[in-house]
């Protein structure tokens, strides 16, 4: 991963931490724009977006996620 994707992913899970899923979900997409390749990061979106109640936008990630190498299928599917 990327220093700048880390670096994103991990503020992003602050504020997810402290129920912030707006800020959440912007930080992630930060991290995307920097490598668009980590399933982990799509995960924690659907998730954020499930939070939000962006159902369509959960299950796009999840499933990009699924489509990712490395991806976990459990996680994802859930």
């Amino acid at each position: 991963m990327s220093k700048d994707a880390e670096f994103w992913r991990k503020e992003a899970n602050e504020y997810f931490k402290t129920g912030k899923y707006g800020n959440a979900l912007k930080l992630y997409d930060r991290a995307l724009r920097y490598n668009p390749e980590i399933s982990v990061l799509y995960l924690n979106k659907s998730l954020t977006c499930l939070k939000v109640g962006a159902y369509y936008e959960a299950y796009k990630c999840a499933k990009i996620a699924l489509d990712k190498d490395g991806g976990d299928r459990e996680k994802a599917l859930y």
